[in-house]
């Protein structure tokens, strides 16, 4: 029994060490940082949840709320979105191959 926990403890304290490097998404200069050390990437749920997290970060990071115009009329704010959250994806699909 006691095996069994402290391989569940190893294996545990591997993937949170993993886990420990953000996604980073950056425009300009500007960079956001997205967590998922509480999230198991190999659960379509928490992939999903990490998902809404990275389209938030790349929300806040090119988006600016002040902005009164629509993206149509700035489309290198729609494009930083666009390339932020392909950038995240793609990070996180390789970390949840790993």
């Amino acid at each position: 029994m006691k095996r069994v926990i402290l391989a569940a403890a190893a294996a545990m304290l591997a993937s949170s060490a993993s886990a420990s490097t953000p996604i980073v998404l950056s425009d300009d200069g500007l960079s956001s940082q997205v967590t998922y050390v509480d999230l198991d990437l190999h659960a379509s749920t928490d992939r999903s949840k990490l998902k809404d997290r990275i389209r938030l970060a790349a929300k806040n990071l090119c988006l600016d709320g002040k902005n009164i115009y629509p993206l149509a009329v700035s489309p290198t704010r729609a494009e930083c979105y666009r390339a932020a959250v392909a950038s995240g994806i793609r990070q996180m699909n390789e970390l949840a191959t790993r």
